[in-house]
């Protein structure tokens, strides 16, 4: 049974149908990525998938379980963590506390009404473990909002990761960074799923990026789905081709 399996999803504002009638499963411990020109209905299927929108038509589960109908932090409390193509970091917190509050929303002892305090102290030990794992636990003090964009987009990971979701959806991760900071987190973040044995599901603008990370590949185009297969595969599909206006190369 797969990790993720969605059926027909559809998203449509009146005659435009940003993402029509689309399937998309993803096993365990696989990472999948989504591609398409501008417009394809990238953003909008991972808005769906995560439930920070409405779908006009479609199922969503997740191992098996319908979820179609939850708001995201409903589906989030079952093992979704996501980062956003925009960086979502609480800016004024320390690079910690932004991973500790990740942490402390999905631990049980947060609600006890004695002894609550324990998830504080495992929370900010557990913190720096992540801070640590991006490179970042020399930053841990400094406040978000002074990390410099590549920084940030890596304590968005870590944040997401401190979850130890079931599925993780990286939405343009590489977004802004410079060639050489692209290539520090694509290094990183190969080492981190293979390490963590996480389920990803990727959107992403860099082609090189995609093939380095992601052994399977699915396409949009017009919101529908055109591609889906190993990467290599889709790379040389002429259909593919043609939908990013002469080639990937």
């Amino acid at each position: 049974m797969p990790i993720l399996d969605c059926r027909g999803l559809t998203r449509a504002w009146g005659a435009l149908r940003a993402v029509d009638d689309v399937d998309l499963a993803v096993e365990a411990g696989e990472t999948c990525a989504v591609i398409g020109p501008n417009g394809a209905g990238k953003s909008t299927l991972f808005a769906m998938i995560a439930g920070n929108l409405k779908k006009t038509a479609g199922r969503v589960l997740l191992d098996g379980e319908d979820v179609s109908a939850l708001p995201a932090h409903r589906i989030a409390a079952r093992g979704v963590a996501r980062t956003f193509q925009i960086t979502a970091v609480f800016p004024g917190l320390p690079a910690v506390e932004n991973v500790r509050l990740g942490l402390q929303a999905h631990d049980p002892l947060r609600r006890r009404p004695i002894g609550g305090g324990a998830a504080l102290a495992r929370g900010a030990e557990e913190a720096l473990h992540w801070l640590r794992r991006v490179g970042l636990a020399d930053r841990a003090a400094t406040p978000a909002g002074e990390l410099a964009h590549g920084d940030q987009r890596l304590l968005e990971v870590a944040m997401a990761l401190a979850q130890r979701p079931r599925l993780l959806m990286l939405d343009e991760p590489t977004q802004g960074m410079s060639v050489e900071e692209t290539r520090r987190t694509v290094d990183l973040l190969g080492r981190l799923i293979a390490e963590e044995g996480v389920t990803v599901l990727l959107v992403e603008h860099d082609m090189e990026v995609v093939f380095a990370l992601a052994p399977r590949v699915v396409v949009l185009h017009r919101g529908r789905k055109i591609a889906d297969g190993p990467a290599a595969e889709v790379r040389a599909d002429a259909g593919v081709q043609a939908a990013y206006l002469g080639g990937l190369d």
